[in-house]
């Protein structure tokens, strides 16, 4: 059993089915990127939805409206992403989920339904606002159902299913642009993005609801039967019960020191050490070129003179995918810190090598430079993906990270083209980026891997330096948590649980 890698010992067939089936609304989150980025490069595209330039002119998409519809529809995951909060807390996460799905259906029906340009906005508008909810509903939710030893490699279902929905959406968007014509050459992409949500709905019925929301309601009872049902083949049911006493006195004590009851308070105290984590690593995931790549990379390829941009889109989406399957056993095995910085280290390179090679090519670059051209944006996507990328949605949920992404793809087409004609030069920009994410990322961010959700909050208010976070021992309630939660390694006994658990609820009586 030993042999095993840590994330088999602890994974237990019902935990994988729960994690797969909650997970799966990300397919929507990376489709509609990608879809998107593929389509606006299809002159077939272009001539149906494309700006009338006069008789006998060919249409075109000028940068105004690649940027107010790329852009856009981020301003609808930002409004998704205020409102999250309100719904995950009223109606509980399997609920908002179903809001989530029913959304979108919504807007990828508007999608498909009008031949207009302004209109498809409003459709993929529609269907952001229910991305912007998903993106904090289900990360936070499959946090607290995972146990701490594995939960980056839990969580990171999350990232897999992404892109498995990017790479559907490219390679959709390629072979319908090579084996069909006219509209459905690009329409296809769009008609086929209402499989993810129906998926999810019906998939979100075979889920528990969250034990920690249950219990925040006062539902002691169905949090204890939920818990249980996550926890079947991995735990005895004395075990179940005495994490869920943890949990309970956990959060009991959270609201008794009052960490946080309005927006106020994130600025505060050892929140405020959170909240800049959170601000940093949201801004930073996107600054350092995600949202370039995603968005324009086709376009950037042409304008370099790179062939098959589609094609090469295909394989980019290919590699983030695979590489996000490593990182379900280094997140955890390597921890939170090494993947960060290791990442910015070789994003910043890669797309370095990509600006340098495609900008200082006289009449763009050779077929070998071209070569060396893809094969760096293919390492960047994997590195960007399997660190950055996947490691993100452990550390944080996001809103300001979607800020960084709608400034970015408003602003990028204005400086890339006209009338700042940077051209290819503008991946200097994100590469140094990268830089500044590294340095972050050593100074603030500490190691989170391994430890309850608990336990960090113990990290948090002893003010462990980052760089030291690694060594340093919790000893509270949190530490009881972990432990209950892993199969494998457990560094306490059940018994000493049970105490503290006793101890804790004792101490309370007299209060």
């Amino acid at each position: 059993m030993g042999s095993k890698p840590l994330f088999f010992r602890e994974l237990t067939p019902r935990l994988l089915r729960i994690f797969l089936f909650a997970s799966i609304g990300a397919m929507n989150f990376g489709y509609d990127n990608n879809w998107w980025a593929g389509v606006i490069g299809q002159q077939s595209f272009i001539n149906d939805y494309g700006r009338y330039n006069g008789p006998g002119q060919d249409r075109s998409l000028p940068s105004t409206w690649l940027s107010a519809a790329s852009g856009t529809p981020i301003a609808g995951w930002i409004i998704g992403c205020l409102l999250a909060g309100y719904l995950t807390r009223t109606f509980g996460r399997k609920k908002t989920i179903i809001v989530i799905c029913v959304v979108a259906l919504i807007g990828m029906v508007i999608q498909a339904a009008v031949l207009n340009y302004w209109v498809l906005m409003v459709g993929r508008l529609i269907n952001a606002f229910s991305m912007g909810i998903e993106a904090n509903c289900v990360p936070m939710y499959m946090a607290e159902l995972a146990p701490a030893s594995i939960r980056g490699g839990l969580v990171n279902f999350y990232q897999s299913w992404l892109y498995i929905g990017a790479a559907l959406a490219a390679i959709t968007v390629y072979a319908s642009s090579i084996t069909l014509t006219g509209t459905w050459s690009y329409r296809t992409a769009i008609v086929a993005q209402i499989g993810p949500p129906c998926m999810l709905l019906a998939a979100i019925w075979f889920i528990p609801e969250s034990p920690r929301w249950l219990l925040g309601k006062g539902r002691k009872e169905e949090a204890m039967k939920a818990l249980a049902y996550m926890r079947a083949g991995g735990a005895t049911e004395e075990e179940v019960a005495t994490e869920l006493n943890l949990i309970d006195l956990a959060m009991q004590e959270e609201r008794e020191n009052n960490l946080a009851t309005s927006y106020a308070d994130c600025f505060k105290g050892t929140n405020l050490r959170r909240t800049i984590i959170a601000i940093g690593v949201q801004v930073l995931q996107q600054a350092q070129g995600n949202s370039f790549t995603t968005t324009y990379l086709v376009i950037f390829l042409k304008q370099v003179g790179v062939k098959e941009p589609l094609l090469i889109n295909v394989a980019k989406m290919c590699c983030n995918f695979g590489a996000t399957l490593l990182t379900f056993f280094l997140t955890d095995m390597l921890g939170r810190r090494p993947m960060l910085l290791g990442g910015s280290f070789f994003m910043a390179g890669l797309m370095w090598t990509v600006s340098g090679v495609s900008a200082w090519s006289p009449g763009g670059p050779s077929d070998t430079a071209a070569q060396g051209v893809v094969a760096a944006i293919l390492f960047y996507g994997a590195f960007a993906a399997a660190c950055w990328g996947s490691v993100m949605w452990t550390v944080t949920t996001t809103m300001l990270g979607f800020v960084t992404s709608l400034l970015i793809t408003y602003i990028n087409p204005f400086v890339q083209n006209e009338p700042g004609y940077l051209g290819a030069k503008v991946g200097m920009i994100y590469g140094s980026i990268s830089i500044l994410a590294l340095i972050f990322v050593f100074l603030v961010v500490p190691e989170m891997s391994g430890r309850s959700l608990e336990e960090l909050d113990e990290l948090f208010r002893a003010k462990v330096p980052a760089w030291k976070s690694k060594d340093y021992v919790c000893t509270g309630i949190g530490t009881q948590i972990t432990h209950i939660q892993n199969i494998d390694g457990k560094r306490v006994s059940i018994d000493r649980a049970q105490s503290i658990s006793g101890e804790a609820q004792g101490d309370r009586m007299k209060k």
